[in-house]
């Protein structure tokens, strides 16, 4: 099923402390742009005329400027030709993250340091707020994968009005949108994280057992409320909620062959997209329902060896 959402959602497409912002504004859920030439000598003789008696002096040549005296200013009207830049200019700045681009678009400068700071944004509805915990351990993962300068940092004071519902696609994608507050700059790189009450739309197969879902450059949504009946097998809310944050950040740093094809053979052929080691959190079953059925205990949480090897290599440009 996880198969089902990531390519739906393709083809729709195609630190330690938290540096806060000022708050954002409540966000209302949505309803359902010089001369002639010479003449030549006809006799080949000497060239030289003599002058009359009478004739003025010839004026004196003209003194040749220095070699490196300045170009004169045209008279002509053309304008004068550009300064050739010195080896030190400053470069220019780096083009800001399109958030409202595609999947996996935005993984480069996510890892990359071109673009120093990451923030991780959270809006989420009353009852369905991620735990420090959860979000300290999202942050330290994203720390532990991307190169970054400037840190990385959390704001989860955002909110997001409206009651338990079902959600489209379409209304995820428009209270996201709402609820940015923080903008994706040549200096800050932002993950934003909505979290919501109620569920997936269940008439949609692709998305109707997910627990999260990734769908653009660089935002995700979580269900918190998906996880209550399967807490206590599987070691808390809290285990549950680490291991779905983190898969849903995989994604939008390009894993699994997400624009990139790994030079290791991991990934799982019936779910595209996605690891077949059951060790990593990229596991397919980690972001639907399903999880209750294939784990018992609290399931993955980091990325696994191939994962990181994987991610070194977009960090690097090696991919």
């Amino acid at each position: 099923m996880a198969a089902m959402t990531l390519c739906a959602l393709l083809a729709a497409a195609c630190g330690p402390t938290s540096t806060p912002v000022d708050p954002p504004s409540t966000v209302a859920v949505p309803g359902a742009p010089e001369g002639p030439a010479d003449e030549p000598s006809v006799d080949g003789g000497d060239t030289t005329a003599a002058a009359p008696a009478d004739a003025p002096p010839e004026p004196a040549p003209a003194t040749p400027a220095p070699a490196d005296a300045a170009p004169a200013t045209p008279t002509d009207g053309a304008p004068p030709p550009a300064a050739t830049p010195t080896a030190d200019a400053a470069p220019p700045a780096p083009t800001p993250i399109d958030a409202d681009g595609p999947l996996a678009s935005a993984c480069r400068p996510l890892l990359q340091p071109t673009i120093p700071a990451r923030v991780i944004e959270v809006d989420a509805q009353a009852g369905a707020e991620l735990s420090g915990a959860v979000l300290e351990h999202l942050a330290g993962q994203l720390r532990q994968v991307a190169d970054t300068p400037g840190g990385v940092t959390v704001d989860a004071s955002g909110r997001i009005d409206g009651d338990v519902r079902e959600w489209t696609l379409g209304d995820i994608r428009a209270v996201e949108a709402a609820s940015r507050s923080i903008p994706q700059t040549s200096d800050t790189a932002v993950v934003h994280v909505v979290a919501l009450r109620g569920q997936p739309d269940q008439s949609d197969p692709g998305i109707a057992s997910s627990i999260g879902i990734a769908f653009g450059a660089t935002s995700f949504v979580v269900f918190p409320d998906r996880v209550d009946d399967l807490a206590l097998l599987l070691g808390g809310a809290d285990a549950i909620l680490r291991a779905v944050v983190v898969h849903e950040l995989g994604h939008l740093l390009c894993l699994v062959n997400l624009s990139y094809d790994s030079e290791i053979d991991h990934e799982d052929p019936e779910h595209p997209g996605h690891s077949r080691d059951d060790t990593s959190v990229m596991f397919h079953a980690i972001e639907t329902t399903a999880i209750g059925q294939l784990f018992q205990g609290a399931p993955p949480s980091t990325f696994g060896d191939a994962d990181l090897a994987d991610l070194e290599g977009l960090r690097t440009g090696r991919y």
